[in-house]
């Protein structure tokens, strides 16, 4: 039963319940700062007044003050934990501490009702505190459901101490669990929904139509980010006489050269290197050195020359390394000068600049 809910719920092998949480934590960040500060206040404000107010010999405002303190405490732990992990990019340890908090949160506010119960009380804290803390903090439904089960099966054990027998207030309790559990579920998976088609939309944005390969786009967002620990050499590449191509076959020709081509790339390199640069041009941030990089680009061009496809196709690249210091928008640009001096001596061969 598990599984078959599972499945439902995170539908998309893309993308997993914890990746999921992990990003949804990081959107919302600010939002849960901003409501953990909040509960802090709120509870050092409960706190003084319990102190001004209760008689402090008596055990039940002792407890009233100690669950005070405790939400005061966790939740100036969690604001300050989640400004480190935001920092370290720590988003398990952002998980962990969101599941423990939730949990703690549901069971304090159980705890405050129960005191409340015994004392002809109603659950009504346990009930805002629950539904409220669950939309906020979006975690595995799983979890999530787990969680208000049992806190709904001690508030009901607690309303039958109280009153020695079942009544309408155990009904209420199983409605509160049951609405609850169903409302979790249902926003959780109009979120993850809307997530995922956020997520497909920025995608296709980075993506060659025709290729499907990454773009300008996506090039340009992972310069901004500084992402080129792994790379070790830049390729820059250009279909020969592909305006020919176009020209003499037609335009369907040419694109089937263009995916002939990215099939070739793929084989070679992985989806991570590989970006569509212009119209026939390809760049290659590639993870191995130059004449690695080399021997694959001239593997691809054998294979491409036994393709049936009417046509002469291969590739002519410049290939430059990626030194310490050197931006890669300079050495994109160097790879681009090799390629130019290959194109002005010969077709279908590659030069790894000096530079």
């Amino acid at each position: 039963m598990f599984s078959k809910l599972r499945n439902y719920l995170f539908s998309d092998a893309h993308l997993t319940s914890k990746e999921f949480v992990a990003l949804t934590l990081e959107k919302t960040s600010k939002t849960i700062h901003t409501i953990l500060r909040v509960l802090a206040s709120i509870e050092l404000c409960m706190f003084i007044i319990g102190l001004l107010a209760f008689n402090l010999k008596n055990p039940r405002a002792v407890y009233y003050l100690s669950l005070y303190a405790i939400l005061f405490l966790f939740s100036m732990i969690g604001d300050i934990l989640f400004i480190h992990f935001e920092k370290t990019k720590s988003y398990h340890g952002v998980i962990s501490y969101a599941n423990f908090y939730y949990l703690l949160v549901t069971c304090w506010g159980v705890a405050i009702s129960s005191l409340d119960i015994l004392h002809k009380g109603s659950a009504i804290v346990a009930v805002t505190t629950i539904m409220s803390v669950s939309f906020f903090l979006l975690l595995d439904p799983i979890f999530q459901s787990v969680v208000v089960l049992c806190d709904t099966l001690a508030l009901m054990a607690v309303t039958v101490i109280a009153e020695g027998k079942f009544s309408t207030a155990q009904a209420n309790i199983i409605i509160f669990g049951v609405v609850t559990i169903t409302v979790i579920m249902r926003h959780f998976r109009f979120s993850y929904n809307s997530f995922i088609l956020e997520a497909k939309l920025t995608n296709l944005a980075k993506r060659d139509g025709l290729t499907s390969i990454a773009n300008r786009n996506a090039l340009n967002d992972r310069i901004s980010a500084g992402d080129f620990k792994d790379v070790k050499s830049v390729a820059l590449l250009d279909i020969d006489d592909f305006k020919g191509i176009n020209d003499t076959k037609g335009h369907l020709v040419g694109d089937d050269a263009l995916l002939v081509i990215t099939s070739s790339l793929r084989e070679n390199f992985r989806d991570r290197e590989l970006f569509r640069y212009g119209g026939d041009e390809f760049l290659i941030l590639s993870n191995s050195d130059c004449k690695q990089t080399l021997e694959k680009l001239k593997k691809i061009n054998k294979k491409l020359s036994k393709v049936d496809l009417d046509i002469s196709l291969h590739v002519s690249g410049g290939i430059c390394e990626l030194k310490p210091g050197i931006s890669i928008k300079s050495t994109i640009k160097t790879a681009d000068d090799a390629l130019y001096q290959v194109k002005k001596s010969s077709k279908g061969h590659f030069l790894i600049s000096d530079k």
